[in-house]
């Protein structure tokens, strides 16, 4: 009954022209979501799929999505190393509603992902277009198909961004394969407008400068990647400890240790889409002589495991460091303890005995 009542709810929200009251009623959503609670997950997820739509389609930023990942990150903890800005406090997240809200952030990035290649397709069929077309009027299209360019860009900074928010959350097992789809999805986008601009640039004109794509590029590999490669970690660990957990129950032990390993499938198609993008940014700077693949480095899709390990390693080296110099301190201290003690005894001992006498010549 609520998903009718919430699909009517959007095609009529939908039908409503952006003026002050929709703008009033947004207010009023988000008002809520800082003060009040919902009972059921239904209701949670109706009243964020309205908000979503509501707001996405009368602003053109994803704030509201932003503030709700950070609430999720207070929620169920962060991987970050540096803790994030303040961000305002929503009670409707909570621990009954955030797999609801996992779920309603990850379709909203699916939908935005869609239209971005839907978007990146268009420009390449208006620049084949362009390529062969004449007359009057073709710098025009030229200054507009940069302007998508650009656009295309700007909108996959703000999604690189959500999504390593994203991968900071420490969602559960079973939310886990929602966020690795999405970051396959973005990884699919990023090669095709990689091999979009590898058609439209050259040594004379790389075009890829005008539309912000060296941000895209660098972005990925300095903010995307070291996210990603915390949350597969943390999903692997996890996934050991349900593993062994599944193995000590014996009935349907099979099938749940199936269903757990199903959550990960989609790892190996991140790390080969990982793997063409990087293959595509050193196509593309050698084609037009501008490094790129400094940004990315070598082997940078496969490392993080030897990373993580090196890390651990450094870390209990630096524990036995700090052992071994608190027991050389100690030994030392036992050891001038040991002397003074025996430097008691012996001047104790001199002062009780009494002088030999002089034996006479």
């Amino acid at each position: 009954m609520l998903e009718i009542i919430g699909s009517t709810l959007t095609l009529l929200m939908s039908q409503i022209p952006i003026n002050v009251d929709i703008i009033k009623h947004m207010d009023w959503m988000k008002n809520f979501a800082s003060n009040h609670t919902v009972r059921t997950k239904n209701a949670a997820k109706l009243f964020m799929k309205l908000w979503l739509n509501t707001y996405m389609r009368c602003k053109s930023s994803l704030s509201v999505c932003e503030d709700l990942i950070n609430n999720l990150q207070a929620a169920l903890g962060s991987l970050a190393d540096e803790e994030s800005e303040e961000t305002p406090a929503l009670k409707i997240v909570n621990e009954l509603t955030v797999d609801t809200f996992i779920e309603c952030v990850t379709n909203t990035i699916k939908l935005l992902l869609d239209n971005i290649d839907w978007m990146i397709n268009r420009i390449r069929s208006e620049y084949e277009v362009l390529t062969y077309a004449g007359g009057s009027g073709l710098e025009r299209k030229k200054i507009k198909l940069a302007d998508k360019e650009r656009s295309v860009c700007c909108q996959l900074c703000v999604l690189i961004s959500l999504m390593e928010e994203l991968c900071n959350v420490k969602v559960s097992i079973g939310l886990s394969k929602s966020v690795i789809e999405n970051i396959l999805s973005l990884y699919i986008s990023l090669n095709l407008l990689t091999k979009y601009f590898i058609l439209r640039s050259s040594k004379v004109n790389p075009a890829f400068e005008k539309a912000r794509f060296e941000e895209v590029v660098k972005l990925t590999a300095r903010k995307l990647y070291p996210a990603w490669s915390k949350f597969i970690l943390f999903i692997e660990q996890n996934q050991m400890v349900e593993i062994e957990n599944v193995q000590t129950k014996k009935k349907n032990s099979s099938v749940l240790k199936n269903k757990v390993l199903k959550e990960t499938r989609s790892i190996p198609k991140v790390v080969h889409e990982m793997e063409r993008f990087t293959k595509s940014i050193i196509q593309l700077s050698n084609k037009t002589n501008c490094n790129l693949a400094r940004y990315i480095g070598p082997g940078i899709t496969r490392d993080f495991r030897i990373k993580h390990l090196r890390d651990e390693m450094q870390k209990n080296k630096s524990l036995d460091t700090t052992t071994q110099s608190d027991d050389n301190i100690s030994e030392h201290l036992s050891t001038i303890h040991e002397d003074e003690e025996t430097g008691e005894e012996s001047a104790s001992s001199e002062e009780e005995s009494p002088p030999r006498k002089k034996s006479k010549a």
